[in-house]
């Protein structure tokens, strides 16, 4: 593939990196946005992806032709011998090669999207615990005002001689425990907001403020349309099954190696030109020849002019040079050549071999998915029942828990009998439990959704569920849970 192939793919997948995010909010959405472009995990898998790309056409071509020179050292004619050869593999083979790279590139993407999913639900439950955190701290600030405030009450009764020394001592005891508390969570938001720039791409002591109000998740669909979903869009299933199809092309590729391979080659030979040697002493020819012409100049042989022809260029050619036998003109010579794959057992070990590998793959799918599903099911019973207790805790245990604290308040202050410290203490142990498993129960809610998100290989607020799944209602906006 072409680097402007490439350099388009890139861009593509940045431009649109994971939709359906945009309902989680405004800052959260522009964090998982500069996660997906920052993370340094994500850019790792996508410089694999792009890397396996390139494998593509590296499968397709041809072996490099394969140049020979070489020189005769005893040959009297032969000087140089000069080949250029070609290996061709058998019909198929270098499709099968290029469809096994394209498959192990799939399983490349769908390992980049499984780690952008991932970094994304990291993202979003870093962001949902700081968000519980300054939730946490200002419920705990609030109640360590009505311990104040309940304190002032105590001293000024003590101070009157209407009250016992214990009850002074037990109040600051609750206070320096809400004080340690507030002190706990101050030490722990650099370390979650560490975490959040970490996953962002950014130096961890960078300052991060508070989260904006956090959103009650959108509804998931049926549990029999997530199964549905997780079969379907699960990057790590979708990164097996690429690996399974690249094992079938493997085993087609074994299998081709019992079939030869076809070389076709050209040779050029360079002899040497014929070399020409004079005779050391003449020819019987000449010598006949002028002992003829010698005899006709003395009259002894009648004068016959062809033979005195004939015989005066023998004479006049008898220290000419001549060839030496066996040279002769260069040449050229074309080879075909096959290899002779005879050893049956290797081939046969070899197609076995990727067979397996491919139903290891087929047998990691399936295990896979069975505990996707299973998964999946707990994230959806997780967010049932996060909602439910949110919805008990805020429609009925918190409100009555303010109400028995107001109302033994009023009567520990007026000095009634029927409120006594010991109950008032109680009360506002009671509440902020309350208030603090309310807002627990918002946090584990969403951080259920997110890792529901993360199975099902994305979000559930996109196009593909707007026919399928129940339309859920505008996000509800929860400000954090501080008694008054």
């Amino acid at each position: 593939m072409s680097s402007l192939v490439s350099i388009v793919i890139t861009l593509s997948a940045l431009a649109n990196p994971l939709p359906g995010y945009e309902s989680d909010g405004a800052e959260l959405h522009g964090y998982i946005q500069q996660a997906l472009a920052q993370n340094p995990a994500i850019e790792a898998k996508h410089q694999a992806w792009l890397a396996a790309l390139q494998r593509i056409p590296q499968a397709r071509g041809l072996d490099d032709p394969m140049f020979s020179l070489g020189s005769y050292l005893y040959s009297t004619s032969l000087r140089t011998k000069v080949g250029l050869s070609q290996k061709f593999p058998w019909y198929g083979t270098r499709s099968e090669r290029a469809a096994r790279a394209a498959s192990l590139a799939d399983a490349a993407e769908a390992q980049l999207n499984d780690q952008r999913n991932g970094v994304v639900t990291a993202v979003k439950a870093a962001y949902f615990d700081y968000a519980f955190l300054q939730a946490e701290e200002l419920v705990t600030q609030s109640q360590l005002d009505i311990l104040a405030y309940i304190g002032e009450v105590i001293r000024g009764r003590y101070a009157l001689g209407m009250g016992e020394k214990s009850a002074v001592l037990q109040i600051e005891i609750e206070e320096e425990q809400l004080q340690d508390r507030l002190r706990r969570l101050a030490e722990e938001r650099p370390v979650i907001a560490a975490e959040l720039n970490a996953l962002l791409g950014v130096p961890t002591g960078e300052e991060r403020p508070w989260p904006e109000a956090s959103l009650i998740p959108i509804a998931p669909p049926a549990p029999p349309l997530v199964m549905a979903w997780v079969h379907k869009n699960n990057p790590r299933l979708q990164a097996l099954e690429a690996m399974e199809t690249s094992q079938e092309h493997a085993e087609i590729l074994a299998q081709k190696k019992g079939r030869p391979d076809i070389t076709v080659g050209l040779d050029y030979v360079s002899v040497s030109q014929p070399r020409k040697i004079r005779p050391d002493r003449p020819f019987p020819a000449s010598l006949q020849g002028g002992r003829r012409l010698l005899q006709t100049a003395a009259g002894n042989i009648p004068f016959d002019p062809i033979t005195s022809a004939i015989d005066g260029y023998a004479v006049a050619n008898s220290r000419e040079p001549i060839s030496r036998r066996g040279d002769g003109e260069d040449n050229l010579m074309v080879s075909v050549s096959v290899n002779v794959p005879i050893y049956r057992k290797k081939i046969l070990a070899g197609v076995e071999e990727a067979r397996l590998e491919g139903a290891r793959y087929a047998s990691e799918r399936q295990d896979l998915a069975l505990q996707l599903e299973r998964e999946a099911r707990r994230y959806l019973f997780q967010i049932s029942d996060a909602k439910r207790q949110r919805v008990l805790l805020e429609t009925s245990l918190v409100p009555r828990a303010k109400d028995r604290y107001e109302s033994l308040q009023s009567a520990y202050a007026s000095g009634l009998a029927q409120g006594t410290f010991i109950d008032v203490l109680d009360s506002i142990r009671t509440l902020l439990s309350f208030e603090l498993q309310h807002i627990q129960a918002l946090r584990d809610w969403q951080r259920a959704s997110a890792q529901l998100e993360y199975v099902m290989g994305g979000p559930w607020a996109g196009e593909a569920f707007e026919e399928e799944a129940v339309a859920p209602a505008e996000p509800e906006v929860v400000e954090a849970d501080v008694a008054e």
